[in-house]
């Protein structure tokens, strides 16, 4: 164990420039406008065990070419307000999970390649500590390790999500793009991960030309064998600002950007959100329920977001926010977020 606390010092005292140099601020997506509300939508997998969870998410799809790239979109087949629960009875294959975890079918063209999000991790309530040594043996670590510490025997199942290409007319599966899984660790301290690069979080993979030209979709199959009695569960989550520019197996917080350039990326949002909103209401729109209802703001944002928007009416002591019908363009706020100078915190935000 001494080994392990000495690991842990090293990592989080190491806080230098290398640690951020990957932050993708330049390409990140803002979920400013009802598109990429839509297209920052997540599928999010979690199986639980009695002191620990192990988890996958994945999104951000999009099919690229050397000069196109096309956006592939989640399709949402519950309320995402809800847990989506799986089969409690079946080992092997979970076809509850598997057959609301599909995109919507796209073409693409020859030589194209897929990009996506997909975040594997195990979770340990707080409280909990690791426990446990390794087995028969002392384990040797490294610190891409870090991440996987969750006390020895915590893990029951093994947990495994495939992706796969499928055609459009018969539902055969053409080509797996990407697989991979935790297994049980009755012997280890850390999460047992396994298959295609598990310790990646941003994926880009060749398509077969073989079904160029074809209409298909992808899939997530969802397998699950052990002896826990809980159900794997699914989850639509939203984010404001694209995943895929902060996060990946690098840093023990598993952020590529600094605070400082993620409070940039957070003003940044906030002035895409207002520069489309202002736009809607300058030509006698009305705002779309799905953006406003994703919106996710500090305190200071929330306020200066209302009160630009909405009225607050009281009709008969029934008191709520109603959307203006007449909008008067303010400027000053934009021009002061734009400038990186609005002065406001990020402290809340909630979208880290």
């Amino acid at each position: 164990m001494k080994k392990i606390k000495i690991i842990f010092i090293v990592i989080i005292i190491m806080t230098s420039k290398e640690l951020y140099s990957q932050c993708d601020s330049n390409n990140a997506v803002f979920a400013s406008n009802p598109e990429n509300v839509r297209y920052l939508k997540y599928f999010n997998y979690l199986n639980r065990f009695d002191s620990a969870s192990v988890m996958y998410t994945f999104g951000e799809t999009r099919i690229c070419t050397d000069s196109t790239t096309e956006r592939i979109l989640l399709k949402i087949l519950f309320d995402s307000k809800f847990v989506y629960y799986g089969d409690s009875s079946t080992q092997g294959v979970d076809n509850i999970l598997t057959n609301v975890s599909e995109t919507n079918t796209f073409v693409y063209s020859r030589n194209s390649r897929i990009k996506f999000f997909r975040k594997m991790s195990k979770i340990v309530p707080c409280g909990v500590g690791f426990g446990g040594g390794g087995g028969s043996g002392e384990e040797t670590f490294t610190d891409e390790d870090y991440f996987w510490y969750t006390g020895q025997n915590r893990i029951s199942d093994h947990s495994q999500w495939v992706l796969q290409l499928l055609k459009t007319s018969d539902r055969t599966v053409v080509f797996t793009v990407d697989s991979v899984g935790i297994a049980p660790n009755p012997d280890s301290i850390l999460a047992l991960r396994y298959g295609t690069n598990p310790t990646l979080m941003n994926h880009e993979i060749n398509l077969p030309n073989e079904w160029a030209d074809s209409s298909v979709f992808l899939r997530i199959q969802i397998y699950r064998t052990g002896p826990t009695p809980y159900v794997m569960e699914m989850k639509i989550l939203s984010y404001v600002i694209s995943s895929s520019t902060n996060l990946e197996y690098i840093h023990p917080l598993n952020n590529k950007c600094s605070d400082q350039e993620w409070e940039r990326l957070e003003e940044k949002y906030f002035f895409e959100l207002l520069t489309y909103c202002d736009s809607v209401k300058i030509n006698g729109g009305r705002l779309e329920s799905e953006l406003t209802l994703s919106t996710q703001l500090n305190s200071s944002q929330d306020s200066i977001f209302l009160n630009r928007y909405y009225d607050y009416v009281c009709p008969n002591n029934n008191c709520y926010w109603k959307e203006k019908d007449t909008f008067y363009f303010n400027p000053w706020y934009i021009s002061g977020i734009d400038e990186g100078n609005s002065g406001f915190s990020n402290a809340g935000a909630k979208s880290r």
